[in-house]
């Protein structure tokens, strides 16, 4: 699994006193999930303000053992791209290369792609992107429950900090990026209302997959164990009727051991995770519950270790049940590929997110193009839009441009001595 959904303003917005706020809360009882926005102060001088909704699975789990922190990543577990050089430069400081942990051979991974790890964990990709923004306000717990436009002006009804679906205060904006699931996009009435009937039965045509995973924070004598199940590699990738698919290995990501514990994530298979939510409903019990007993089991088969053994050394655990995973069927339109999409009715609404991103959908480099045609198309529909104000190599249409340049992205190629990482060759394996 490798989705993000961070957008932050292309260039020519910024320094046009726009005010950054980026805004986390908990959409429902299965996972959290980090929602950013974009706006201009409000000072009634009349200059444009951007609304950025926003959704993404780079999130991590982790506990204070000993005095030290142990991180274990509980969706993607690496950022994926075609060319490393699409690295957004801030980046490079918080990621280092996968390819040589012994990364498993994943449906979602192209064994050509370049793959990177953060060993802060993928939320300090996250922050990364806040703090290159340079964000005047920081909120949580806000979440966007209404949407209503009139008179070219969006208003935006956001709930309290304890959730709900009523707004408890709104904002006024010009422009709204929408950059959740595409469930999420079809589930919000007032965006609904302007999209075409083509534009909703594609948005409804999308697919994810349903995965389950479970974060393990063990003693640290369980390390050793773990190594030898993974044959020294990161990862251990499990075929079978098994409910587990995926044991990724913690530490081997650039995270210096802790003596006090380490860590490892448990990812289901598709087929496990539906199942386990309908025997859930059979029993009244909650999903996370009942997958929990269920991931931890085969863990224990495949140690060849007493579950009350395993349990005894599990020192923090925590189970994200992700109904809307890894993209499978990504947004299809028309022929023309597009990494966004404006809503027909009001230029002014427009949706992101790595399901639009054609054949790059389902990982960061689709993250990446989303973001670029999304920044475009805001920057073609605010008021002050102007073609000197376009960043270099955007053109007036709404199309992916090629070959684009991304923020942070160097234009100029790196000597090969000075490379980070290396040409793959046509035998690479992941």
């Amino acid at each position: 699994m490798t989705t993000c959904h961070s957008l932050r303003p292309p260039t020519p917005l910024r320094g046009k006193r726009w005010q950054l706020s980026a805004c986390c809360w908990p959409p429902g009882p299965w996972e959290p999930l980090p929602r950013m926005c974009a706006e201009r102060g409000g000072d009634g001088d009349g200059t444009p303000q951007m609304l950025i909704v926003g959704a993404g699975r780079m999130t991590s789990f982790w506990a204070d053992v000993a005095g030290e922190r142990v991180v274990a990543d509980v969706g993607a577990q690496v950022i994926s791209l075609r060319d490393p050089q699409r690295l957004p430069e801030w980046m490079e400081p918080h990621v280092m290369a996968a390819d040589g942990l012994g990364l498993s051979a994943t449906e979602e991974r192209e064994p050509s792609w370049y793959h990177f790890c953060a060993p802060g964990g993928l939320p300090s990709l996250q922050r990364a992107s806040l703090q290159e923004a340079q964000p005047d306000e920081l909120c949580f717990n806000r979440r966007v429950v209404e949407l209503t436009g009139s008179g070219g002006e969006w208003q935006a009804g956001f709930a309290g900090e304890r959730g709900g679906r009523r707004p408890v205060g709104s904002q006024a904006f010009s422009v709204v990026v929408f950059a959740g699931t595409a469930s999420d996009a079809g589930n919000l009435e007032g965006l609904r209302s302007v999209l075409s009937p083509h534009q909703l039965r594609a948005l409804n045509g999308v697919r994810y997959d349903h995965r389950l995973c479970l974060a393990l924070i063990l003693k640290p004598q369980m390390a050793e164990h773990l190594e030898a199940l993974c044959q020294g590699k990161a990862e251990l990738l499990l075929e079978g009727a098994l409910p587990v698919r995926l044991v990724a290995r913690q530490e081997v990501k650039g995270r210096d051991g802790s003596k006090g514990g380490c860590a490892v994530v448990l990812h289901s298979t598709p087929t496990f995770a539906a199942e386990n939510l309908q025997q859930a409903k059979r029993q009244n019990t909650a999903p996370a519950v009942l997958g929990r007993q269920a991931l931890s089991k085969c863990l224990a088969d495949l140690l060849n270790m007493a579950l009350p053994k395993l349990e005894a050394a599990v020192l923090e655990s925590k189970v994200v049940h992700w109904r809307q995973c890894q993209v499978r069927k990504p947004l299809v339109l028309d022929a023309r590929s597009e990494a966004c999409l404006v809503a027909e009715g009001a230029p002014t609404l427009i949706l992101a997110g790595d399901y639009l991103a054609g054949d790059a959908a389902g990982s960061f480099e689709g993250c990446l193009d989303s973001a670029d045609a999304a920044a475009a198309a805001a920057l073609e529909a605010l008021p002050f839009q102007a073609e000197a104000r376009k960043p270099p190599g955007v053109s007036s249409g709404l199309s992916r441009p090629g070959p684009p340049r991304r923020w942070g992205y160097r234009e100029e190629a790196k000597a090969t001595s000075g490379r980070r990482w290396r040409a793959k060759t046509g035998d690479s394996t992941t």
